[in-house]
């Protein structure tokens, strides 16, 4: 088994310190949920990162039919909000920087024999951008939050200065119920509009109306990389212990913090993996668990 151990990243990491069994059901045994199955909020945060690739990629802002065929599965409600941010966006013009930026760019740092990898969602010659759209934006204005993420990335590049935080909130208007029983998704849609154009400051956490940007800025002097060597170090000799013995015990303090775990249909069965809930990556059928490592939501 020690052969075939995945490439350490940030995601992996954070898997293994949150629950060790969490990390032997997605790293060693591929198991992942099926894309029906995941909560509304990781599928908004996935749809807002096809979104924004989009708009790098072919200067585009997403039509609500893109976001209503795509692959993503979130029900009417979810895609009016994810609509309703991409219009105000728009609208509220603000900057599209597309100047020497790669996308999902791969970086690596050597640690002993294997290498920490991850993808930066945009990558400039001087400086990173990550993008999340969450219901509780203030969680990602805390360097505590980003550190392990975003001081990764910085670590493995000295070119890279600052890293800007691009946070967009979710809209939470009520719908359904009262007044707005019979709301039709358009209808809901422009409410949600309508509330973001209103106040964007609190939408696009740190938006700037002269400038047209937003976002929280997290500059290279205020991460301790040394300290994140150290635990990238210390959780390797853990996970190498940890595979020899094959304790891959479950930490149940992590199934609801800071969501339910998605894994947490295996516990409540008694170990029972369901082909209508979950499946196996198709690298870990053909090639176990060989070096396969990709980018996960953030």
């Amino acid at each position: 088994m020690t052969h075939l151990l995945p490439p350490l990243s940030y995601s992996s990491m954070r898997d293994y310190v949150q629950c060790k069994q969490k990390y032997y059901y997605r790293q060693i045994l591929g198991i992942e949920p099926l894309p029906h199955t995941l909560p509304e909020a990781m599928k908004a945060g996935k749809m807002w990162d096809m979104c924004e690739r989009r708009r790098f990629r072919e200067n585009l802002f997403a039509r609500r039919d893109m976001i209503q065929s795509a692959p993503i599965f979130t029900n009417p409600e979810t895609d009016s909000k994810i609509f309703a941010l991409v219009r105000a966006m728009r609208d509220l013009n603000i900057i599209t920087d597309n100047k020497e930026v790669e996308l999902q760019a791969e970086v690596k740092y050597p640690l002993a024999e294997y290498s920490i990898i991850g993808y930066v969602d945009r990558a400039y010659p001087d400086h990173i951008v990550e993008t999340k759209c969450s219901a509780r934006p203030d969680f990602y204005t805390y360097l505590e939050t980003i550190e392990h993420q975003v001081g990764t990335y910085l670590m493995a590049n000295e070119a890279w200065e600052y890293a800007d935080i691009e946070i967009v909130r979710l809209p939470d208007l009520k719908t359904g119920k009262g007044k707005n029983a019979n709301e039709s998704p358009d209808r809901y849609e422009e409410r949600c509009y309508q509330d973001i154009i209103s106040r964007p400051s609190h939408y696009f956490i740190g938006f700037h109306r002269d400038k047209k940007t937003f976002g929280k800025r997290f500059w290279r002097s205020e991460f301790d990389f040394d300290r994140l060597w150290r635990m990238y170090r210390d959780v390797l000799y853990d996970l190498r212990d940890t595979v020899k013995t094959g304790r891959w015990y479950e930490n149940t303090l992590s199934c609801y913090v800071p969501t339910p775990c998605v894994y947490l249909p295996i516990r409540k069965t008694g170990g029972v993996i369901s082909e209508e809930i979950f499946r196996q990556r198709e690298k870990h059928k053909k090639e176990e668990v060989k070096d396969s490592e990709s980018a996960q939501e953030k």
